[in-house]
């Protein structure tokens, strides 16, 4: 009995000193005293309190400015633009919790303890590597000089000799560049930001030299011709010959090396008057129309087919959406850069070559330059065959207030379209040893478009000098009729002589001699038209091929071409 009083009053005495320090059984709404996160210290706090000083801690964090210097300049950034962040976690809810678990000597054993020894939660952070990666290889790189490949330059724009251009081009060596070492520099800073609790990140990358991929022993390889083509721009306008020397210009002396793609596109553009180019006709909608660079297409078809001799990798090509007359039907190469539409193709060669482009004559001339491999007995034709043809549709008129009646005039003439393909033929000593389609076009039919006046010119009828329809006015005719005497009436017998009056009226010399007239009246109101729709009928943008050279070897025979 004594024993059971001595541990009820031992339990009333810790229920006393756990009242008056305030622990109850009551959930507490605020953090235990004693707990930190990393070095922030929420005892005490209400749960908004605590949730609001990790918050700022955290912001503290993920606002660190990165900076890497480098040779050519500074590269900055902030943990928070790379995706740092701290990890989910309930700090807060445990701080809380503290001293609230087992029984009344428990619950103030526990929180005693925090008290003296307190508690510390580890803040875990993460952050996005990709984009880390990212801002090393795209950010950390723009100093970076690029090592310069070697040069060839032509000495002379005169024609290339045939089969062979030994001493008409002078070399450039290519020159080191200076680049960061990526891999290092990537690793370096994942190391920092692991460690780092919210000082400044400061790196200073390795900085290697770097070497030209090429030599000019390799270039020296480059001195065979292997395909050349050319067309003719002569019926050009005079915006479209700027346009065409403008592109020619930016494409001659370019050099691919192995494995790498050229695209046109990306040589000539932009299409605008800061780049050197002016409007002229170009295709839309089934339509010509004027827009900057109109006349470009010439350029990367002629180049195109100078590849087809080459036998270099045409990656990506597209034909156009209606017939053009410079080259063969499914010879074409269009170019777009509003849509994307571009020439591509890739050197599949073991050396590199050499791409010269002119304008002579109005004619636009492409040669490409490499190692020749191919050995003389081999002869490649690339030979067109159209599988489809489709005739324009009704002509489509447009009616003008504006113009009188007899105005016609044709603005756009019509195309005839068409389906074909291009099959690359192969022949060892004369005998065909390989075929196989080359390429696939097709080209819309589109009819022709006509602008016709309607205003009326109807003028005031003048009276005729011929004295017979003066007796015949009504007013002067019916008055008589007031008159009822027979005899007046009847003696229109002598009026009624029109005998004498229809004679002449039958004689068709006198009145149908006209014909004569009427002969040089049609001439000019038909004729005079036909000269116009003929002319209309050329697009803007294609010009007649008076020079076209054939395509390799025997050039196929093509489809009459629509004006």
């Amino acid at each position: 009995m004594k024993k059971f009083a001595k541990y009820t009053l031992c339990i009333a005495a810790a229920a006393s000193v756990l009242l008056f320090t305030g622990v109850d059984s009551k959930a507490q709404d605020k953090v235990a005293d004693g707990v930190c996160v990393d070095d922030v210290n929420i005892s005490n706090m209400t749960e908004e309190e605590a949730k609001a000083a990790i918050e700022a801690y955290e912001a503290k964090r993920t606002g660190v400015k990165i900076t890497v210097k480098s040779d050519g300049g500074v590269t900055t950034t902030t943990l928070a633009d790379l995706g740092y962040k701290m990890k989910k976690n309930d700090f807060v809810k445990h701080g809380m919790n503290v001293g609230q678990t087992g029984n009344v000597i428990e619950k103030y054993k526990e929180r005693k303890d925090v008290s003296n020894g307190g508690i510390r939660f580890e803040a875990e952070f993460e952050y996005d590597e990709e984009a880390l990666k990212a801002f090393v290889n795209d950010e950390c790189t723009k100093y970076d000089i690029p090592a310069k490949e070697p040069q060839m330059v032509k000495k002379t724009s005169d024609y290339i000799k045939k089969n062979s251009c030994e001493g008409l081009f002078n070399f450039v060596p290519g020159m080191n560049g200076r680049a960061i070492n990526r891999e290092k520099t990537l690793k370096d800073l994942k190391a920092l930001i692991d460690k780092n609790k919210g000082e400044e990140i400061n790196i200073e990358p390795l900085v290697e030299d770097t070497k030209p991929k090429y030599t000019v022993d390799s270039l020296e390889k480059c001195k065979t011709l292997l395909g050349t083509y050319n067309t003719n721009y002569s019926s050009s306008s005079s915006e479209r010959k700027v346009n065409i020397k403008n592109a020619v210009h930016f494409v001659n002396g370019s050099v691919v090396y192995p494995g790498e793609e050229f695209s046109i596109l990306k040589k000539i553009t932009p299409f605008n008057a800061k780049n050197g180019y002016q409007k002229a006709g170009s295709y839309a909608a089934g339509k010509v129309i004027d827009t900057y660079g109109g006349g470009v297409c010439q350029v990367s078809t002629t180049l195109y087919n100078a590849v087809m001799r080459a036998e270099l990798e045409v990656t990506d090509r597209s034909c156009h959406s209606m017939c053009i007359n410079y080259v063969p039907v499914s010879f074409d190469a269009a170019i777009s850069e509003s849509s994307g539409m571009d020439f591509k193709f890739r050197n599949n060669l073991d050396v590199p070559i050499y791409i010269e482009g002119y304008t002579e004559s109005n004619k636009i001339v492409f040669s490409i330059y490499g190692c020749e491999t191919r050995p003389s007995n081999r002869k490649v034709i690339y030979r067109q065959y159209v599988t489809e043809t489709i005739k324009p549709g009704a002509d489509v008129i447009t009616k003008d207030s504006s113009k009188p009646a007899s105005y016609r005039k044709v603005t756009q003439g019509s195309h005839t379209g068409y389906k074909a393909k291009v099959v690359k033929e192969i022949y060892i000593d004369g005998e065909l040893v390989s075929e196989e389609d080359y390429n696939k076009s097709s080209y819309k039919a589109s009819p022709r478009y006509i602008v016709v006046g309607t205003k009326s010119t109807t003028t005031p009828t003048k009276a005729p000098d011929d004295p017979t329809p003066a007796t015949q006015t009504p007013d002067t005719t019916d008055k008589p009729s007031t008159t009822d005497k027979p005899s007046t009436t009847d003696k229109p017998a002598a009026t009624e002589k029109p005998a004498a009056t229809e004679k002449p009226a039958d004689k068709p010399a006198a009145t149908e001699k006209p014909a004569a007239t009427e002969k040089p009246a049609e001439k000019p109101a038909t004729e005079k038209p036909a000269a116009t729709e003929k002319s209309a009928e050329k697009p803007a943008d294609n010009p007649k091929p008076a020079d076209n050279p054939k395509p390799a070897d025997p050039e196929p025979a093509a489809p009459a071409q629509p004006e």
